[in-house]
């Protein structure tokens, strides 16, 4: 059997890790090195872990005191001596069969680099990601897949993938250490540069858990602002990284990104806009949309054809119609917020359309 190494950075997690060390203990694949590295915990995290490597002795415990994350995850890397990795958050869950699964798929062929799992979320049930792939695809409907989905936690996160140490070792792939957001996708980008086939796996392998105390959860505004730096630092990144494999995916995960910014930012002045001053509120979406490059976004993503939402503000735009387009986003937005049934309405009203 060839042995998987499971790292987990661990920091103030006594709640939840000796949940997740007993799933990993009745693991169905046995060939095992669990890798816990501890980023200065202040809590019993220490003790509960050492309980652990007294009943089991694949539990091995390192220190990496305060220096976040990426650090951690990078530290294991150099501890690990299995031939596959896997990452895992000390607050999540995974299935009991969740690594033989997943060994299985990466063997299925020699040319398998990546194994790609679904998983639970709060509030989202089984989740295969955006995606309706299944099970060995080459590198280049991998990476068209990837780029039309560019801000998924299917692709950008680490805790659902089954990774090559060969590949990690032999092209220095660690995870950015002076940034503390967005990092589990730049070192999944540079991975993704170097994977010959893709395994998408469509069974549950992991349960993701989001905490009200989070670190995503509790952001003020100043961090807000840094997050949108890192964001476009990572767009920036993907970009480059995309260009240098083939124009055509870094061109389309640019355009898509920015068609998501432009939802999020139409969505925003239909909501910002005080009662009663529509003229005002049409003045601030056509000075926004009349942008060039939002023009070009909006033209590229018109042709595809792909959303339903994206024809209605071209045609908006083409026809100078900013006062119901503004309306018509306005009872979308109200819809959306206040009326679930209305809500469900809307949503069969555009995949109908979508599909004519």
């Amino acid at each position: 059997m060839e042995e998987v190494s499971v790292i987990i950075p661990v920091y103030n997690s006594a709640n939840y890790i000796d949940a997740l060390l007993g799933k990993l203990m009745l693991q169905t694949y046995k060939n095992l090195e669990i890798i816990l590295v501890d980023d200065g915990s202040a809590d019993d995290s220490r003790e509960l872990i050492q309980s652990f490597q007294k009943k089991d002795c694949r539990i091995m415990m390192y220190q990496n005191n305060q220096k976040g994350v990426s650090s951690a995850r990078n530290f294991g890397i150099q501890k690990a001596t299995g031939k596959y990795i896997r990452f895992l958050d000390a607050d999540d869950m995974v299935e009991t069969d969740s690594i033989e699964i997943m060994l299985r798929a990466m063997k299925s062929d020699a040319a398998v680099d990546l194994v790609i799992g679904s998983y639970m979320g709060s509030g989202i049930g089984h989740y295969h990601g955006p995606t309706t792939l299944e099970g060995k695809t080459d590198k280049k409907k991998f990476l068209h897949e990837f780029a039309e989905y560019p801000k998924t936690f299917y692709y950008g996160v680490v805790w659902n993938k089954l990774y090559r140490k060969e590949i990690i070792d032999r092209e220095q792939i660690r995870f950015p250490e002076e940034i503390d957001w967005c990092e589990d996708f730049i070192f999944n980008l540079q991975y993704y540069s170097h994977c010959r086939y893709v395994y998408y796996l469509p069974k549950i392998i992991y349960t993701y858990i989001s905490r009200e105390n989070s670190i995503t959860q509790n952001y003020d505004k100043n961090e807000k602002d840094r997050i949108k730096e890192i964001e476009a630092y990572r767009c920036q990144w993907a970009i480059s990284t995309l260009a240098g494999i083939a124009g055509e995916y870094a061109e389309h995960f640019e355009m898509t990104c920015s068609y998501i910014d432009l939802k999020e930012e139409v969505g925003r002045l239909v909501r910002s806009n005080p009662k009663n001053r529509f003229w005002q509120g049409c003045k601030n979406l056509k000075a926004f949309l009349s942008q060039q490059q939002n023009i070009k976004v909006l033209c590229y993503e018109s042709e595809r054809n792909k959303d339903f939402l994206v024809r209605i503000i071209y045609k908006g735009i083409k026809y100078k119609l900013y006062f119901p387009l503004f309306m018509l986003l306005s009872l979308k937005e109200f819809l959306s917020t206040h009326c679930v049934i209305l809500k469900k309405l809307w949503v069969r009203f555009v995949k109908r359309h979508e599909s004519l």
